[in-house]
Parts: C-alpha cells; structure tokens; sequence
C-alpha cells in the first residue's frame, strides 16, 4: 500500500496484474479517513501529489483509461 500511495508503484503490472496504471484516488487532508490512512498504513512515508482528490476522479475508469 505504501509503495502504491507514495508513487513507487505506478502500475498494476508491478503487482502481478494487468498492464494498467494505477489511478490514486485519495480523501480531503482533512477528513478523518485520511488522518487515520496515513498514520495507521504510510507511517510518514508522503501520498503521492499526483493522486487525485476525491471528487476529482470523473472521467477515470478503474484501469486508469478514459
């Protein structure tokens, strides 16, 4: 999870998967779901910038085409 939120892992090939980006969809900063997300599974490690904010995602479908 680390190495996919923090933009190490960028496609789903480097897990096994199908050759397909992988889209990070995150929370508000704000929200208590991102709060807990990063301290309970990235430890400090950074969310990738180019994640996009939730609501930000129309347009994505879940193997990252448009």
């Amino acid at each position: 999870m680390q190495g996919i939120f923090s933009g190490t892992i960028t496609n789903w090939s480097e897990l096994g998967g199908a050759n397909k980006a992988i889209v990070l969809v995150v929370r508000e900063a704000g929200s208590g779901t991102a709060g807990a997300f990063d301290e309970l599974v990235m430890k400090g490690i950074r969310i990738t910038p180019n994640a996009l904010r939730q609501g930000q995602q129309r347009g994505h479908s879940p193997g990252g085409e448009r």
